[in-house]
């Protein structure tokens, strides 16, 4: 799947929540609720609005790469991975203010 440029957002009908019992994050959808580790969460609350799917990449690459090109390889593809999932399943969407 080809990631979108535009702007990525949580989808409307998807809702971001805490979970008390397993202590992390889930995200919630009619169908279906998704439990996320730190990393998927990050990701999800980088589709915000205001960043594309490379602009996303990018700060985890910044964030998790260090030094090597071998695992900024592996995070990229994590990433668009994570994210073709999101949008696939309609969590995820491309935003436009107009």
């Amino acid at each position: 799947m080809t990631l979108p440029e535009k702007p990525l957002k949580v989808a409307t009908l998807a809702r971001l929540r805490w979970d008390k019992i397993d202590g992390r994050h889930v995200l919630l959808s009619p169908e279906r609720g998704l439990a996320l580790n730190p990393t998927a969460t990050e990701v999800v609350l980088l589709c915000d609005g205001t960043r594309s799917a490379s602009e996303i990449v990018r700060v985890c690459i910044e964030k998790y790469g260090g030094e090597s090109s071998d695992p900024q390889a592996s995070i990229e593809a994590d990433v668009r991975a994570w994210l073709g999932e999101l949008l696939a399943r309609g969590l995820v969407v491309e935003y436009s203010d107009g």
